[in-house]
């Protein structure tokens, strides 16, 4: 995974698709899932450009309905992110609940369904 994350020919391709040069600033790993509800990444690892986060996800087994499959909604990368109350994109614990109510709405008057893989 290191020789993936580091790799200049993929860097080129990232830093070609963003128009900016790009940087690793996280890895995570988990043995089991987080089965965490649905979030978006950037409000957790909120990069200084707003909008300029690029994520990926690499199933270390099998992807299977007992696994807890990855759940995604197509095209809710459209959805205006959510402002908090400090001014910023990223997280703040107590408005969270708010910022659920929020993408729930938006989810729902766009008719974005979740898919899962």
């Amino acid at each position: 995974m290191r020789d993936i994350a580091i790799d200049t020919d993929l860097a080129k391709i990232l830093s070609d698709c963003m128009g900016a040069p790009i940087a690793l600033c996280n890895s995570l790993y988990f043995e089991k899932g987080s089965a965490q509800p649905p979030h978006v990444d950037a409000i957790y690892m909120t990069p200084q450009t707003h909008g300029h986060l690029l994520a990926s996800w690499v199933a270390l087994e099998d992807v299977h309905e007992d696994a807890g499959p990855l759940e995604y909604y197509p095209g809710s990368q459209l959805i205006p992110q959510w402002k908090f109350s400090n001014g910023t994109y990223h997280s703040v614990p107590e408005e969270m609940g708010a910022w659920h109510a929020y993408m729930d709405a938006q989810l729902k008057e766009r008719a974005y369904e979740t898919r899962a893989h």
